[in-house]
């Protein structure tokens, strides 16, 4: 019909990558996405809409990683790769699968590039760890609770790190750059 309070299809193009959050459809904008969707379907004559997100424009920043644990190794070490001349934080995300137990299941720990001060300390359920180089705070995880709309609970644990260049030459205060190492321990995450 030509009816003038007909909605039309609409189809949402997003150009952009999101490499952040938990990458399951359970995250803030794909449920703010699915939100907006069911709302434009609901109108009068129930019009189509569809999103189409780009999800490649990151791809090449090999910015996702995966590990499964097996039955003989309880530990994973993952390279993080910081470039210098970055005067801006970089921060890295780990999500483990949803468990019912709001019990911690891995403890991180990272070491700096070039023999940095090593802090063997690893991370603590709903705490946060400061990585201190001279009396300053240069790194710091955050290990908590994410609750899921099903009940369950997942961990994640967030390495933020300061930047790599000063915009204040008066505060030259950076983190090292080059290579940390991430080192992931298994507490209760079951193999597979």
């Amino acid at each position: 019909s030509n009816s003038p309070d007909r909605y039309l299809l609409m189809v949402v193009n997003f150009s952009f990558g999101v490499i952040a959050g938990p990458q399951d459809g359970e995250g803030e904008v794909e449920q703010q996405i699915r939100s907006f969707m069911q709302d434009y379907r609901a109108l009068d004559g129930e019009p189509e809409c569809d999103v189409v997100l780009a999800a490649g424009n990151s791809f090449q920043a090999r910015a996702v990683a995966g590990h499964r644990f097996s039955n003989n190794a309880s530990s994973k070490d993952f390279a993080w790769r910081v470039k210098p001349d970055d005067k801006t934080p970089s921060f890295v995300q780990i999500w483990l699968p949803s468990y019912a137990s709001s019990s911690q299941h891995l403890k991180v720990a990272v070491t700096p590039p070039r023999g940095g001060p090593v802090q063997k300390t690893f991370s603590k359920l709903n705490k946060s760890l400061d990585w201190i180089c001279q009396g300053n705070v240069l790194a710091r995880l955050y290990h908590q609770t994410v609750a899921r709309e099903n009940g369950e609970k997942r961990e994640r644990i967030i390495i933020a790190i300061r930047a790599t260049e000063s915009d204040d030459d008066s505060k030259p205060l950076v983190c090292p750059h080059g290579v940390w190492k991430i080192h992931l321990e298994n507490i209760a995450v079951p193999a597979g």
